[in-house]
């Protein structure tokens, strides 16, 4: 891999639409692998505040198969923000969580955003409107409007 490839990995968090987890690796384990592949050396540390932040700080040896859907969403959602990557890109992170699972999702986010730019696919205009500061509507897979949220 050359350097440019490296760098670029470094840059980008994604989460996709699915959840996209090991079956044969902890929830510590994927936090080890994908902030490995960013380059830190300390994930653990990294990994207990990503775990924290994400509402699973208990779950560190919980398997895939152990974790509820929203849970699953949770680990793809942290391993979007392994490695403190500036630009995150998250598929319907909250497919799947439930009401209560996704108003702390919006409260991570907001936080998060401060410090890092995101882009976000949603089907909730709610979320949308709550979370973004440019909202862009595609209909049909064509571009089909953009607008500021009104706070």
């Amino acid at each position: 891999m050359n350097d440019d490839n490296r760098e670029s990995q470094k840059m980008i968090g994604y989460c996709p639409q699915y959840n996209a987890v090991f079956p044969k690796l902890t929830v510590d384990e994927h936090l080890e692998f994908f902030t490995s592949l960013k380059g830190e050396d300390s994930w653990k540390e990294t990994g207990d505040r990503i775990r924290t932040t994400v509402g699973m700080c208990n779950m560190g040896k919980a398997m895939p198969h152990q974790l509820s859907g929203g849970m699953k969403r949770k680990l793809c959602i942290a391993i979007s923000l392994a490695g403190d990557s500036p630009i995150v890109l998250l598929d319907e992170p909250t497919a799947g969580m439930d009401p209560g699972a996704r108003r702390d999702f919006e409260r991570l986010l907001k936080e998060w955003k401060k410090d890092h730019t995101i882009l976000l696919t949603t089907h909730y205009t709610d979320e949308a409107e709550m979370l973004a500061d440019r909202i862009f509507i595609m209909a049909r897979g064509k571009y089909s409007a953009v607008d500021h949220p009104n706070f």
